[in-house]
């Protein structure tokens, strides 16, 4: 008997040994850019990795690349399909709504841009890592972009969380390197 409904965690547990090996010399040297240069091709490796095999340290990698590159796009649903690694898409892609967060990382700045049919004012807040509420505006959700100065937050992972009606419907994470 055969068994194809097994998951190979190979890759993720190596992708993670070898992105916390780069993170801890990087912490440890100051968060010295040459380290991340040094090892800027099996960052990128690990990068153009699909995230349903490579697991959650696809995504620190791709944060590591944009600290030297960050112009670079990535074309998960294709690179996933040739993994043979398919996702079922929803019934209906006009009703679709996301929440864009550009640059990601970030420094001083954010855009936010709205995807999908808005009406009303749209909360917007910026939760830290413990959930903690650490900024709040609003918006007109039919504009769909606003820009939003971060320059005050410190370094870190955050949440922006898009709420229409006191009701959460988006949420995206980000993070501040400087």
């Amino acid at each position: 008997m055969n068994n194809n409904m097994v998951v190979n965690a190979e890759l993720p547990e190596i992708n993670s040994i070898i992105i916390n090996d780069i993170e801890i010399h990087y912490l440890e040297t100051g968060e010295d850019l040459n380290e991340i240069i040094a090892n800027y091709a099996l960052l990128l490796s690990i990068a153009n990795q699909c995230p349903y095999a490579g697991g959650p340290a696809i995504e620190r990698a791709r944060t590591f690349v944009a600290l030297i590159n960050d112009s670079i796009l990535y074309d998960d649903e294709n690179v996933c399909l040739q993994s043979g690694i398919y996702k079922i898409i929803g019934e209906d892609l006009n009703n679709q709504t996301s929440l864009k967060i550009h640059p990601n990382p970030a420094s001083t700045l954010i855009d936010i841009s709205l995807i999908g049919a808005f009406r009303g004012i749209c909360k917007i807040e910026i939760l830290d890592a413990t959930g903690k509420n650490i900024m709040s505006t609003k918006m007109t959700c039919m504009k769909k972009n606003t820009r939003l100065d971060i320059s005050r937050l410190t370094q870190g992972k955050y949440v922006v969380k898009v709420s229409l009606h006191d009701r959460s419907f988006l949420t995206q994470k980000f993070a501040i390197i400087r």
